[in-house]
């Protein structure tokens, strides 16, 4: 289906439904099962055996628990723009906020999945279900002329960045940024706009807070940008020097995070560049995905000067209808990439029994013992960032070193093989029967002793760090493998973590020196085991059909712009507020459903006790109050649990989309039998994109997608 607008007298109301249209259209990428930290991997083939242990029938029937519901509350707060309706002729104003798109796209409520099973056939509820209750506000005039006044006190002049200096440089950008603007501290602004944000008639503090500003057009106007707070414990990199600088930031002091549509333009979401149609030289490379993802346009958000700066047919991707649109579009996309994230992983899957501990288990491969990686790995920083995600639990972090002998070569091998989309597929197959894909798996399968000492009741994560030279890794290493993933096991739950490293790792980052070191990147992917998404892949199948995709929608890259290490460009920043709530929301209810399906096999005043305290989780879940409704679900769980005792798959709380079958491998988009241009969902028969969003597109001449 051709989507381009074909522009007449209503050219901008048909241009604007062409972004929903491309929304609507799913791009669910087929590998929910592998989170990588670069490149997003294509299904594999399983070994059917692994497969059909986890999604065979209970011996005995499960009964599916009481489902449990919370309500979130979430401010939107507009600093800097103007209120508009929809005229009678249906041209919309693109400077000016039309509540009319916040009444459509905000969504209603959430009913999150674990991703993992996703790749196994299955739809498989994360155990609850999310109302969201909303209050937009826009701001007065006393608190905008304090904020853009606050803007201009700590904003500290610099040199333009150079990605400022790229838009520069394009032919059609509406304005010329000059050598001198203001870097401004985003964790600073995030302190004030939450205090200001409690004296909002209607706002409540006790949920999130979404924060949308423009400075353009009002006195005293500067081009500005943001800066991230983080260190990288291992190489110094500091977020707040990058020239990479954002604009957005939150998750640092609270549950507020604030888009500023006059800031930058930035490097992440690409919206420097506006000629266009696939951005080249981008912060995040992608230019190797158009092999997996195929050639499909980079859709961004443009600065809020640009709005209105393309009436002709020419650049297309370049979303300038309507400034209310695109913040209804990223205010939807936050709301369930941060607030309602969906669990990667069932995060009871790596957890402890009672009193045990979470042990992390890094084993260094060492291919390179002149150049000693330790020096860039810290293990205090580690054990203090997953407690902070994960208070609950003690994290223990230790490191061994082994030599890079012949057996860990030939897996590592295997594993790069199956990375080379080029000369694909590749001619080995793991223990597991992928392509290679599980073949450090099974390396670390037939090593216990990676996972040792540790008492019955700790749960340990293995991680694996491949330590390379830079002849080696180049000679070695395609470009399309991940510089680091969150395997799965060959089933739903979380196998081995996995990274190689170089030299060249240290030295220089996204076009950036230093580069980083090795406690952000595992933490990351640690992250991933323990259960969390990338804060830009989205569960949405009302608006998506699926999971959303960055590789097509650059601007989605603007949720890393905040704390969290779950993302690509703030590692280094720790676990913020937004990956806390969101982990202990999701182990609550896993520990929930758990804990309820051992006691359908339990009888007696023992019941009895557990019951009351599941209640008492329920209850607590339903006030909002996830961390403490997560220690009495984990004790009414831990009352049943055997030590030693891994939590069992509940299949009949899913549902099946197609055969169950594991999906077979599409390494490039030309592979015969794979469509990279329908989402696994619609093929299948489910889910698919709301009515209300399908008729909207009905009335102006789009049929149902």
């Amino acid at each position: 289906m051709d989507i381009r607008p074909n522009r007449d007298a209503n050219g901008r109301v048909v241009a604007l439904l062409v972004i929903i249209l491309l929304l609507l259209t799913p791009h669910t990428p087929e590998t929910a099962t592998v989170s990588t930290t670069r490149v997003a991997a294509p299904p594999f083939v399983r070994s059917p055996a692994r497969v059909s242990d986890v999604l065979a029938p209970a011996a005995a029937p499960q009964v599916a628990p009481p489902p449990l519901t919370t309500t979130v509350n979430v401010n939107v707060l507009f600093i800097g723009f103007d209120q508009s309706q929809l005229p009678a002729d249906g041209t919309p104003d693109p400077f000016a906020v039309n509540p009319f798109w916040f009444d459509i796209l905000l969504p209603p409520s959430a009913d999150p999945v674990v991703a993992s099973w996703l790749d196994f056939g299955l739809l498989a509820p994360a155990g609850y279900h999310v109302d969201f209750r909303y209050a937009r506000q826009f701001a007065p005039a006393s608190l905008e002329q304090r904020f853009f006044a606050l803007l201009t006190q700590i904003g500290e002049p610099a040199p333009r960045t150079s990605w400022q200096t790229r838009y520069n440089n394009q032919v059609h950008n509406a304005v010329d940024i000059p050598d001198q603007i203001l870097r401004i501290d985003g964790a600073t602004v995030e302190q004030w706009l939450s205090k200001e944000t409690k004296t909002i008639p209607g706002f409540t503090d006790s949920g999130y807070t979404l924060v949308f500003v423009n400075w353009w057009g009002h006195p005293g106007f500067q081009f500005h940008v943001y800066t991230g707070t983080g260190v990288d414990p291992d190489t110094g990199r500091n977020l707040a020097d990058l020239d990479a600088a954002t604009m957005a930031w939150g998750g640092t002091y609270g549950k507020l995070w604030f888009y500023d549509a006059s800031a930058g333009p930035d490097a992440e979401t690409s919206n420097w560049n506006v000629d266009d149609n696939f951005v080249t030289g981008a912060y995040h490379p992608d230019e190797v995905n158009r092999l997996i993802y195929g050639p499909l346009p980079d859709y961004r958000f443009p600065p809020f000067w640009e709005m209105n700066n393309f009436p002709d047919t020419q650049n297309d991707f370049i979303r300038d209808e309507d400034i209310g649109f695109n913040l209804a579009v990223i205010a939807r996309t936050a709301i369930l990439g941060r607030v309602a994230a969906v669990p990667l992983y069932d995060p009871v899957a790596t957890a402890p029994v009672r009193s045990g501990r979470k042990l992390l288990k890094i084993v260094i491969v060492d291919g390179n013992p002149s150049y000693d990686a330790t020096r860039f790995l810290s293990t205090d920083w580690l054990e203090k960032r997953l407690e902070e995600l994960q208070p609950m639990y003690q994290w223990d972090v230790s490191v061994s070193i082994r030599p890079l002998d012949a057996e860990a070569w030939s897996a590592f091998t295997l594993w790069t093989h199956y990375w080379d989309f080029l000369n694909w597929p590749p001619a080995g197959q793991d223990c597991l029967g992928g392509f290679g894909y599980y073949a450090l798996q099974c390396y670390a399968n037939a090593h216990p002793e990676f996972s040792g000492p540790a008492d019955a009741s700790d749960a340990v994560v293995t991680f694996l760090m491949f330590n390379l030279s830079e002849e080696v890794r180049l000679a070695t290493v395609p470009i399309f493998a991940p510089l680091g993933i969150a395997a799965d096991d060959g089933t739903p739950f979380p196998g081995v973590g996995v990274m190689w490293n170089s030299p060249a790792v240290q030295e220089r980052r996204h076009k950036e020196t230093p580069g980083v070191g090795l406690s952000d990147i595992i933490g990351h992917e640690v992250g991933h085991l323990a259960g969390q998404m990338h804060p830009f892949n989205i569960w949405d199948p009302d608006l998506f059909g699926g999971e959303s995709s960055q590789f097509t929608a650059p601007w989605l890259y603007v949720h890393d712009q905040s704390r969290t290490t779950m993302g690509y460009y703030s590692e280094p920043s720790g676990f913020g507020a937004f990956d806390q709530e969101v982990n202990a929301r999701n182990l609550a209810a896993s520990y929930y459903g758990h804990a309820f399906s051992l006691l359908t096999s339990t009888s007696g005043p023992a019941a009895a006790g557990i019951g009351t305290k599941l209640t008492t989780a329920a209850a607590l879940f339903q006030s909002g109050k996830n961390l403490a409704a997560a220690r009495a679900a984990r004790e009414a769980y831990e009352s049943l649990a055997q030590i030693g005792q891994k939590p069992a798959a509940r299949p009949s709380t899913a549902q099946r989309f197609g055969s169950g079958d594991p999906l077979r491998h599409c390494a490039l988009v030309q592979t015969p039998g794979c469509d990279r241009g329908s989402a696994k969902f619609k093929s299948a028969g489910a889910p698919s994109v709301k009515p209300e969003f399908a008729d909207l597109l009905k009335k102006f001449g789009f049929p149902p997608n």
